[in-house]
């Protein structure tokens, strides 16, 4: 076990780049990360991901100071950190002395990379962690805010709330790319797999599905739905969360209504195939900052269906039919969906081509462009 551990730290002793200087943190597939990578080298930028150092988190944990200063020694100047939710998270550390002594490694990181002179940007994503990585997660975005040289917001609100920590630093609002997904069948050919009449109105919200997205509000709201409009939810959810929303589901096939859920990984054409098939993207979020899949479904030219708050601003109202009730925090899932059938086809028509346009102007080289005029300040 020891032998196989030394060989894994010398492996990624080799994973270290040579002759990089911006390094993106951390690795994965999300699509966020794979467009961006992908922008910012074919705008000439010599950055990479943040490499993955052996196959167990908590020793990347322990290991990541150390690879600080190799990191140096190799010409990494700047690390732009998106999330920390994943890589912080190993299994079996989720009790409170555990998360205190993650936080304590964090913070120990954070400094070697102060102390050998490695520029911190911050891309803010989330005002919070979608699951708990530390034992005050606000506290560590407040920590990274803090200890960032610059900042950068997905937009404008984002920067508006947390206004208290940036004072001084630099900052930008640099929005999300537009993120469009593969797919490999028809429209017609993925409805009839998802048992979805032609000529039937389908919602669909696919993703990571967690309580901040509402998802069980479909569920919990919904006691009628018209006979041709069909509503279908797929993607990974939390153990306990998709438990409940099983529940859930359970109840509303009382009631005959047609909604499906389907828990699992969403290849990236599947995901794609799901967005081309619908007709709107349903969305009754309780908070919000960005979303990608949000992002993925106006790509695909598709009208949103999401509560009015503040942190949907930057989505454009031409595109948006809102489930907002009567009194100010209530939703009205029901009433929105009244609402589609009195969408001609013309109006739905404006509604997706406002989608797509939107989507358009944030290309990927316009934001490619706009990461590297930052790092260029900060170095």
């Amino acid at each position: 076990m020891a032998s196989k551990m030394l060989k894994e730290i010398w492996a990624a002793y080799s994973k270290l780049p040579t002759d990089v200087r911006i390094l993106q943190y951390p690795s994965g597939d999300a699509a966020f990360s794979t467009l961006l990578d992908k922008s910012l080298v074919e705008c000439g930028l010599d950055s990479e991901r943040f490499p993955d150092l052996t196959s167990h988190k908590g020793l990347n944990v322990v290991l990541l100071p150390i690879y600080t200063i190799l990191l140096r020694m190799r010409g990494v100047r700047l690390i732009n950190f998106h999330w920390i939710t994943g890589p912080w998270q190993p299994p079996g550390m989720n009790t409170r002395l555990k998360r205190s002594i993650l936080w304590a490694f964090f913070v120990f990181w954070i400094r070697t990379l102060k102390i050998c002179r490695i520029r911190i940007v911050y891309t803010v994503h989330d005002h919070e962690p979608h699951s708990q990585v530390f034992n005050n997660d606000k506290r560590a975005v407040q920590y990274l805010l803090k200890k960032s040289d610059g900042v950068i917001f997905l937009n404008p609100d984002s920067k508006s709330f947390f206004a208290n920590y940036t004072d001084g630093k630099l900052s930008a609002v640099i929005s999300e790319g537009s993120i469009r997904h593969p797919v490999s069948k028809s429209r017609i050919e993925t409805r009839r797999i998802l048992n979805v009449h032609s000529e039937n109105i389908l919602l669909v919200l696919v993703g990571w599905l967690i309580e901040y997205k509402g998802v069980d509000l479909i569920f919990s709201q919904l006691k009628r739905l018209p006979d041709d409009v069909s509503i279908r939810i797929a993607g990974t959810a939390p153990t306990d969360y998709q438990k409940e929303l099983m529940k859930l589901k359970d109840e509303s096939d009382k009631s005959n209504l047609d909604i499906e859920i389907n828990f699992g990984f969403l290849s990236d054409t599947e995901f794609g195939e799901y967005l081309q098939a619908a007709d709107y993207f349903l969305y009754p979020c309780r908070t919000i900052n960005n979303s990608g899949s949000l992002n993925a479904a106006l790509t695909h030219g598709l009208p949103v269906i999401v509560p009015q708050i503040s942190g949907l601003n930057w989505v454009p109202d031409n595109c948006k039919v809102y489930i907002d009730g009567e009194t100010p925090g209530t939703y009205d899932i029901e009433g929105a969906i009244d609402c589609l059938k009195l969408v001609d086809a013309r109006k739905y028509d404006e509604l997706s081509r406002n989608a797509f346009n939107f989507s358009e102007a944030r290309s990927w080289p316009i934001i490619a462009e706009q990461y590297r005029k930052f790092y260029e300040e900060i170095l």
